[in-house]
């Protein structure tokens, strides 16, 4: 089952259901396909510094190289804050509920940054 919004406010529990959007759901999108000689559509790829490997669309999604061309998993990278102090991993709210507070003044809301 799907994780869900869950807050409470006074003993009351209420919960909501969420389906994350793009920019292209909302406004729809255009692409523009380059065709090679025969018409089939070309694939990008990038060339590393070396010259020694093209790395495809796609393959750096699971990981980074470093400078002296090794191989970094995501799972093996560490967050830092902007001082270079780790960051604690923050456990993931949805479907434990919230307690909700407020009011709070509409500028708080309006200023958020995600």
């Amino acid at each position: 089952m799907a994780k869900v919004i869950s807050v409470q406010r006074d003993g009351a529990e209420s919960t909501f259901n969420f389906k994350s959007i793009d920019r292209a759901a909302i406004y729809g999108k255009r692409r523009r396909v380059a065709l090679d000689e025969n018409g089939e559509p070309c694939s990008r790829g990038s060339l590393l510094d070396d010259g020694s490997m093209i790395l495809r669309s796609g393959m750096t999604g699971q990981g980074y190289f470093l400078p002296d061309g090794t191989f970094l998993k995501q799972t093996e990278l560490e967050g830092y804050d902007t001082d270079g102090q780790p960051i604690t991993k923050v456990p993931s709210t949805l479907g434990v509920p919230q307690e909700l507070e407020g009011p709070i003044a509409p500028h708080e809301v309006l200023d958020l940054r995600v």
